[in-house]
């Protein structure tokens, strides 16, 4: 069952609308530091960020490379597109639904006295 919660799209200054032509500068250095309770928050520019990406997300990696950090910086310097935010919610919940599905084929695997499963 899906039941990640997506990180919320957030403007501090401008609006989401005028937002969009707002070219991406990622700082990654500022995630560390933003820290919520909900999770990360991941700064894409100077007024525009999401929050609630959860550490382990965004410190997933796959072939190597940190995935949410990849796919933004593979994006720097370009505009947003108004699909772009959905996008990278989208992204980040099917990480965190195949972080918590690892969990539990790495449980059922130790419940099988581990590898090989006899």
């Amino acid at each position: 069952m899906f039941t990640s919660s997506k990180p919320v799209f957030c403007s501090s200054g401008a609006s989401f609308g005028s937002g969009l032509n707002i070219r991406l500068m990622l700082n990654c250095a500022r995630t560390k530091s933003d820290a919520t309770s909900r999770g990360l928050c991941v700064w894409i520019n100077r007024e525009q960020y999401f929050e609630g990406v959860p550490p382990k997300v965004w410190n997933f990696h796959v072939g190597g490379y940190q995935v949410c950090q990849k796919w933004l910086k593979d994006r720097k310097g370009r505009k947003l597109t108004y699909d772009d935010p959905t996008h990278y919610q989208r992204i980040v919940s099917a990480l965190s639904e195949t972080i918590r599905l690892m969990s539990e084929i790495d449980i059922a695997i130790d419940g099988h006295g581990a590898w090989p499963i006899q």
